[in-house]
């Protein structure tokens, strides 16, 4: 028994001895775990990078045009990313509330993608469709960077009022779409000499619609381009849905509705007018540069209840206004409507 404790001694006496020359010399253990690592990564990033079947693409999803591409840059320098990702899971909680989940496909012209790892903010994997027409529109984007708090009291995002006098680097436009050529951005050929063109047409486009609201504000601003780059996003994986909702609203007929002159109803209508409406219509209906005057007798719609009733709950698209049918029943809907009507004027 005493020489097989011996050859059990001497075998564990000799492994430890094999492996003192590594363990022990921390410089040259952390060489060779890296030369390992670097192998072994090589060998599962290589394939993936250069061979072009394992690289899945979206038909519809386009690259980033100049002015987006301006736009993505300044989200990237500002760091939006640290509060905002830019990636859907694919469990229902997240698709309830976000949209459809992420696919790989949607990114392949990110350089780099800005998936994110934490949501101070809501994911803006969506913003361009997801959450309303208001994320849809130019002139809520503008006064939510001017002042976060103003569209929503509970936001603690700070202010970016800078976005409105900070000028795009146009010089700079020709150069970042030739180097996101070389990265693989399938861009016409020549499309750097008319960039900067494309990027104004685009940009004209946007000052303009801000105008409409009342907001004056040149279309070479950083601005103009960050609302470019988040209308984009979601887009292009959404083209089919955005049409359909359009369709649907379109399609949308007006029912005959009687509302309740009740103080109760109108007080309960007054609540959800101050949770859901005061972003663009004012605190006290009184309008501002989103959202038209709700006091006056000038109505860009009919005023009559069915009017107001089916406004509200189905919205107006090309006005920026919400519909609220998915977010308020249609009890709820009457009583902000008799508010609307009834309680606003008194």
């Amino acid at each position: 028994e005493a020489p097989a404790l011996e050859n059990k001694q001497s075998r564990a006496d000799s492994g430890e001895t094999s492996h003192r020359w590594l363990e022990r010399k921390p410089v040259r253990f952390a060489i060779f775990a890296f030369v390992a690592l670097a192998i072994g990564g090589a060998v599962e990033i290589i394939p993936m990078v250069f061979i072009k079947s394992n690289i899945p693409t979206i038909s519809t999803v386009t690259p980033y045009t100049p002015l987006e591409l301006e736009g993505r840059d300044i989200y990237v320098s500002e760091g939006c990313y640290t509060c905002h990702s830019q990636m859907v899971r694919p469990f229902r909680w997240e698709t309830d509330r976000y949209g459809e989940y992420s696919k790989i496909g949607e990114f392949v012209y990110d350089h780099p993608f800005q998936w994110g790892s934490k949501r101070t903010g809501p994911d803006l994997a969506r913003s361009g469709v997801v959450g309303g027409p208001m994320y849809k529109n130019a002139a809520w984007h503008y006064n939510h960077f001017m002042d976060p708090q103003k569209m929503n009291e509970q936001s603690i995002m700070p202010k970016y009022s800078w976005f409105a006098d900070n000028e795009i680097d146009i010089d700079l436009v020709p150069a970042k779409v030739r180097v996101m050529q070389t990265l693989g951005v399938p861009y016409p050929e020549g499309f750097d000499e008319i960039a900067v063109e494309d990027l104004m047409t685009q940009a004209q486009k946007i000052s303009d619609e801000l105008k409409e609201s009342g907001i004056e504000i040149a279309p070479t601003k950083q601005m103009i381009a960050m609302i470019a780059y988040l209308h984009k996003m979601g887009r292009d994986i959404s083209a089919k849905s955005v049409a359909e909702d359009v369709a649907v609203e379109e399609k949308e007929v007006f029912v005959e509705i009687e509302l309740s002159l009740d103080e109760a109803e109108i007080a309960a209508g007054s609540k959800i007018f101050a949770q859901s409406c005061v972003a663009c219509h004012g605190a006290n209906g009184e309008g501002n540069v989103i959202g038209p005057n709700l006091t006056d007798e000038e109505w860009i719609n009919d005023n009559s209840p069915e009017a107001v009733f089916n406004i509200i709950k189905n919205g107006k698209l090309d006005k920026g206004m919400t519909p609220f049918k998915g977010q308020l029943s249609e009890d709820q809907i009457k009583q902000v409507s008799s508010y609307v009507l009834f309680g606003l004027k008194k």
